[in-house]
């Protein structure tokens, strides 16, 4: 499966011009988890893209476009201070692909599990470590798991209703 992660950065208008800024506009942390998420992903065999605005100093998706045509899953990680950020991308993905689907992670959608799923136009919540269950996610897409087996996942059900699966911690889940 090709995923595209992205790493949305802290933004704030100053004079008048939305800039980077905080710790993102010098580049100090780098998004660590995204990579962690990455190199878990492709021992896992699937084809990842990642997006790091932070690194770009840009909110825009433009230079990731042809990535984005050919994602089969998108996966935006946020803190509270780039949730705002992490907002304006996720509407450029909704221009742009409609239908592919999105799941969020980091601190800010794993606080905010259920106002983003019923606030946003996205599909999935990964709450908690994202190492092991956005690996089981991309096999549910696949349809080779039950939706209901991925764990950390929030998600809306086909009545509306906000289904909030196991929390499983990475290194409980290795023995199993």
């Amino acid at each position: 499966m090709k995923i595209l992660l992205i790493a949305p950065p802290i933004m704030d208008t100053i004079d008048g011009r939305l800039r980077v800024v905080g710790v993102d506009a010098i580049r100090e942390c780098p998004p660590l988890g995204i990579y962690t998420l990455a190199s878990a992903l492709e021992d896992q065999g699937h084809e990842v893209v990642i997006a790091d605005l932070i690194l770009h100093g840009t909110r825009s998706l433009k230079a990731f476009e042809n990535d984005l045509d050919t994602a089969e899953l998108v996966g935006i990680g946020s803190t509270s201070m780039a949730w705002p950020t992490a907002v304006d991308v996720i509407h450029q993905i909704r221009q742009r692909r409609p239908e592919v689907p999105v799941v969020c992670g980091g601190i800010h959608p794993t606080l905010f599990d259920r106002y983003i799923l019923k606030t946003f136009p996205v599909q999935f919540v990964l709450r908690g470590e994202g190492e092991v269950a956005l690996g089981r996610l991309c096999d549910a897409l696949a349809g080779r798991r039950k939706i209901h087996e991925v764990p950390n996942l929030s998600w809306m059900n086909s009545s509306g209703e906000l289904v909030r699966n196991s929390i499983v911690h990475r290194c409980r889940d290795r023995r199993s």
